[in-house]
């Protein structure tokens, strides 16, 4: 007795007696395709440039520290640490201002983003990701910085 007989609904149909199992599968492959496996070359251009503006803004945080602690004369570990701390002491709503101020380019990213959002229905970091096969760290470090920052509302 196989299962169907055993819950007493062996009339069903199935897709597999008649052979479109595949045709099914690949139908909703692509439906689902639409919907979450969308490529769109902005949306990866767009999750490429919010890549490279946190790069570049966390090089120049870096070289900051760096000068930072030669100037006072500590070590850079020590200057980093002592920053990170002042910041997470800060406020909610100061530190979110304080890194703004350390990730400047990311502003204009997201008002592109905003437009394309706006304009094509995407979800830029869904929808970039797929495009660009961003490695899914890489993805995570971005979204965390753009946490980090977020207006409250």
């Amino acid at each position: 007795m196989d299962f169907e007989e055993a819950a007493g609904v062996g009339g069903l149909h199935r897709a597999d007696d008649h052979g479109h199992a595949a045709r099914d599968r690949n139908s909703i492959w692509r439906m689902s395709g639409k919907a979450f496996g969308l490529t769109c070359n902005e949306c990866g251009a767009i999750l490429r440039t919010f890549r490279d503006a946190v790069q570049q803004d966390e090089q120049a945080l870096k070289s900051r520290l760096r000068h930072a602690a030669d100037a006072s004369g500590r070590a850079a570990d020590e200057m980093r640490l002592a920053w990170v701390s002042s910041v997470a002491n800060a406020p909610e709503e100061e530190m979110r201002t304080i890194m703004r101020a350390q990730y400047p380019r990311l502003e204009d990213v997201r008002r592109i983003q905003a437009q394309h959002e706006m304009r094509s229905g995407h979800s830029t970091f869904r929808d970039g990701w797929r495009t660009m096969q961003m490695p899914y760290e890489e993805l995570l470090k971005v979204m965390r910085v753009l946490a980090a920052i977020r207006k409250s509302d």
